[in-house]
């Protein structure tokens, strides 16, 4: 998922030699999903800057609005898309809880006499309106909608306090994992306590945030003087981001009395308080034309799985590079939380089962999923092939794969299946009790759902 910043003040545009860093268009901000999916939240100033990256007319395209004060409209009038005749277009606005008005007209206020010459309706773009709740950020006369989606994106809407009501909006791309919230107009310190829970909740999930992008349009000094006119603090989206979890913390609507030299020294500031709450977040205020690739929060079970993995196919390669007595006792650690592995040879192994190591201490690696893919303290194989890992692995433990050397077809044939089953999402455990028991039949694997035969006795 990538975001274009088109436009990024708040209030009204403003120009100037104090202004051209970071940009003086009001909002506007483009997603592009990984499919070529485009969706367009706001059509301030900016939107005109976000033109060369709409596509072609025959291209899908929906712009979200997260209310209508003029400085959040300025650019509609003039979007082309409007004028393109056959351009499928879906606009989804904010409405009051008395219905009134709806998203339809409220631009059909803006676009038509005696503002604009060309009515909505005669526009020319396939257009589709929906209308979305300001007041709990439900799909008006759609009860059972939850999210709107669009290719591989989804879009969810959630209220915010501001003068006459605004939506926050949610975008997701479960295949990348890669989110964000824009939550522009806001003021958080007339946000109740419910609603602060409520918007912390549709910000955490279904997944966790890669970025929240939010209103930081005054310090906090300075909000004591403004209460009541919809805007939050500087202070207040590094509390949020941080509290959020998302990898990226982007403040936007910036007063259009800041110049260039104040937004950098406020975007300093935003990352002195990021860092003083204890995260790394990449932050920074957001700038006109900046374009940000977002990359999803990985699964940690699916990394730790995938990981764990590998050091069994490295295995499994080593075996047909003629270490078959090579031999692995897999299990969990004490904690119950990671999966471990020593890889050792066979005369290390008990001679009463396949799968309890005589000496950890000689001749035998463990690996531990917590160390993720720095295998066996290796730092230089992230990014490793099966191949390399295992050459890597005869370079470094010469004496394990000396003694692992030599032909042991019964106990590779049964490793096949480990590493098959591997693959298809079990992994291999020995659990102590199991042990204890000396089952000859069964050797358990994650959550017993796949059992495999003992593995043939060691020479130890």
């Amino acid at each position: 998922m990538k975001i274009i910043f088109g436009g990024v003040r708040g209030s009204g545009p403003v120009s100037g030699a104090g202004h051209t860093v970071y940009g003086g268009d009001t909002t506007s901000l483009l997603i592009e999903g990984a499919g070529g999916e485009r969706i367009v939240i706001d059509a301030g100033s900016g939107l005109t800057n976000l033109r060369p990256h709409l596509g072609e007319a025959d291209d899908p395209l929906i712009l979200l609005l997260t209310h209508y004060h003029l400085d959040h409209l300025l650019g509609l009038p003039s979007f082309p898309p409007l004028y393109q005749k056959g351009r499928s277009l879906r606009i989804v606005g904010p409405v009051p809880s008395s219905g009134n008005p709806d998203t339809w007209k409220a631009l059909g206020t803006l676009v038509g006499e005696p503002y604009w010459p060309i009515t909505l309706a005669e526009a020319g773009a396939a257009l589709v309106v929906s209308d979305v709740s300001a007041e709990d950020g439900s799909w008006v006369g759609e009860p059972h909608r939850q999210a709107l989606t669009m290719g591989g994106l989804e879009m969810r809407a959630h209220p915010l306090v501001h003068p006459g009501g605004c939506l926050a909006w949610r975008v997701d791309e479960p295949a990348t994992r890669a989110s964000l919230v824009f939550a522009t107009d806001m003021e958080w310190g007339r946000t109740k306590p419910e609603q602060r829970r409520s918007f912390v909740s549709f910000c955490t999930k279904p997944r966790p945030l890669t970025a929240l992008i939010m209103d930081s349009h005054f310090l906090q000094d300075e909000y004591a003087g403004h209460i009541g006119w919809g805007h939050s603090t500087l202070e207040e989206v590094a509390a949020l981001g941080v509290e959020t979890g998302a990898d990226y913390i982007i403040g936007t609507h910036h007063a259009p009395e800041c110049d260039d030299l104040t937004l950098d020294e406020r975007a300093e500031k935003l990352k002195a308080e990021v860092r003083a709450q204890g995260s790394e977040a990449m932050t920074y205020l957001a700038r006109q034309d900046l374009e940000q690739e977002l990359v999803g929060q990985g699964n940690p079970e699916e990394e730790a799985h995938n990981n764990a993995r590998r050091v069994l196919e490295m295995v499994e390669e080593l075996h047909r590079l003629g270490y078959e007595r090579l031999r692995i006792a897999p299990g969990i650690s004490p904690s119950g939380m990671y999966w471990r592995c020593t890889v050792t040879h066979a005369d290390n192994i008990s001679a009463d089962h396949g799968a309890m190591v005589v000496d950890e201490k000689h001749d035998a690696v463990t690996y531990s999923s917590a160390a993720g893919d720095n295998f066996f303290g290796w730092e230089d194989v992230s990014s490793d092939d099966t191949e390399t890992l295992a050459r890597k692995f005869v370079e470094r433990f010469p004496v394990i794969v000396r003694l692992g050397r030599g032909d042991d077809e019964e106990y590779a044939a049964w490793f096949a299946q480990v590493a098959a089953l591997a693959r298809e999402g079990d992994l291999p455990y020995a659990y102590s009790d199991w042990m204890e028991e000396k089952d000859p039949d069964q050797l358990p694997t994650v959550g017993g759902t796949r059992p495999l035969p003992m593995p043939p006795p060691g020479d130890g």
